[in-house]
């Protein structure tokens, strides 16, 4: 196999699609379960979408539910933004999230002032 120009079109196909055909290199993460930021369930992984000629992952396409609520979305997320665990996928957090969460423990390191 050649080498790939640089300016080739780069497009992506669901998984399950070239599953039958095709041996990946990572796993197969549909149907695990969605962790938000600080570790409680949120959903399920829906689809994973890979290069066809490169058989990397690109996508990650997250089915958001609430509990008791009935208000549910789909998310497509780079896969470079979520992290594996055990049978879960936990989106990364933002750097809003992650800023915030160092100042929270600043806070709460520096000792108290006796008035």
């Amino acid at each position: 196999m050649g080498q790939m120009p640089d300016n080739r079109l780069i497009a992506y196909t669901r998984m399950s699609d070239l599953e039958d055909s095709r041996e990946f290199n990572f796993p197969d993460i549909r149907g695990w379960q969605v962790l938000n930021t600080t570790g409680h369930p949120v959903g399920k992984v829906e689809e994973v979408f890979v290069d066809p000629n490169t058989l990397q992952p690109g996508w990650v396409v997250l089915h958001y539910q609430k509990f008791m609520n009935f208000n549910t979305k789909s998310l497509l997320v780079p896969w470079s933004e979520i992290r594996l665990g055990e049978g879960t996928v936990q989106t990364r957090p933002t750097e809003e999230h992650s800023a915030a969460a160092e100042a929270a423990e600043e806070i709460i390191e520096e000792p108290a002032v006796a008035l």
